[in-house]
């Protein structure tokens, strides 16, 4: 069962997540926007990797400020053709190029994107 993570409420701020296990058991994942976690660990990434099986336009929404301050470089597995959407909107509004690295299987989806600042 995988948690409905559409929400973009959830970004600014901790957010729990709960999924059940085959065994019946529940797991409390913390979940924090990468905005945070940078101003709050005091570190500026140069690269950031993502992913995160559908939720990229997410993670973006959530690092806004990396994306327009510090501009560092992306590598970004994309999902499907909504997150595609996503990720590409986020980009453009943050001013970035997308350039296809590849894909893993014959297939549409995933493929794999390196994204530079203009």
């Amino acid at each position: 069962h995988r948690p409905d993570i559409s929400n973009a409420s959830l970004l600014g701020r901790l957010a729990q997540m709960e999924t059940n296990s085959a065994h019946g058991h529940s797991l409390t994942v913390p979940m924090i926007d990468l905005d945070t976690f940078s101003r709050s660990h005091h570190c500026i990434p140069n690269v950031v990797k993502i992913d995160v099986e559908g939720a990229e336009a997410l993670v973006l929404a959530g690092m806004k400020t990396l994306l327009l301050q510090f501009r560092p470089r992306l590598i970004i597995e994309v999902h499907n053709a909504e997150a595609e959407k996503g990720v590409q909107a986020h980009l453009a509004e943050s001013g970035y190029t997308i350039e296809a690295i590849g894909r893993t299987f014959e297939t549409a989806y995933p493929f794999r994107i390196h994204c530079l600042p203009n």
